[in-house]
């Protein structure tokens, strides 16, 4: 079974980061404090139940963050399905029905209950665009687009040369 790996909120790496966040000047009567440490963290997305915020990165990992007693700082940051290999899954989002949509490098999946089971290293997956099938080919300079429904449907696939011949894009 794959282990999940925690984040620790507090430390150095954590305190910097706050002494940071009092250097930006903001409006009068706003605030800003750190939320969560999360490595290489690029798209979030809130659950439905507002139990949990998955966090997409440009590496390897998607995140689950949970502020339990709904203090505004998250109480835990852990990897979300560790038994799952994850190639570059920056895009998260929620389907209105509460599925769990992530989009990476090559492909697109869904998580029907991640919200419900984000405790367990085994989630139940699917795929909506297959491995290999949502990729960008540098040899031809091709990209292939797919625009997918909230119900998780394919309904429109795009090609496009990203350079066209002369080298005008």
């Amino acid at each position: 079974m794959a282990a999940f790996g925690y984040v620790p909120q507090t430390g150095d790496y954590a305190d910097q980061l706050r002494k940071n966040l009092e250097q930006i000047k903001l409006p009068p009567g706003f605030k800003i404090n750190l939320y969560a440490v999360v490595p290489d963290a690029r798209h979030m997305a809130v659950g439905p139940q507002g139990v949990v915020t998955f966090v997409g990165t440009r590496k390897d990992a998607v995140w689950a963050v949970t502020d339990r007693n709904k203090d505004g700082v998250a109480d835990e940051v852990k990897r979300f399905a560790p038994s799952l290999d994850f190639m570059i899954p920056n895009g998260v989002c929620f389907s209105k029905d509460g599925f769990l949509f992530v989009a990476e490098r090559n492909r697109v999946r869904i998580f029907p209950a991640a919200e419900f089971f984000y405790e367990s290293p085994d989630v139940a997956v699917g795929d909506v665009v297959k491995d290999g099938e949502l990729n960008l080919d540098f040899e031809n300079e091709v990209t292939k687009a797919t625009v997918i429904s909230h119900q998780g449907q394919v309904i429109q696939e795009a090609t496009k040369k990203l350079l066209e011949p002369g080298g005008a894009a």
